[in-house]
């Protein structure tokens, strides 16, 4: 999860910068989000705008698939 998010959030997710509990506001595709870190697992839960809710899922999947030639 962290190396997907890493994709899109200009945002340090590391265990020792992001624990459970933790709340950050950043961008993710150039749109304002909140992200919480729910558990250790880890698990994350995103909020943003709801007018960008189909942008901001697109950039998520675009960030999970793999990546060709390499």
């Amino acid at each position: 999860v962290r190396e997907v998010l890493a994709r899109c959030l200009p945002l340090d997710l590391h265990p020792r910068t992001m624990r459970p509990g933790h709340v950050a506001s950043t961008i993710a595709a150039h749109i304002g989000v909140q992200i919480w870190q729910i558990d250790a697992l880890p698990s994350y839960d995103l909020a943003g705008p709801i007018s960008y809710a189909g942008s901001l899922f697109r950039a998520l999947e675009l960030a999970g698939a793999p990546v060709v030639g390499s």
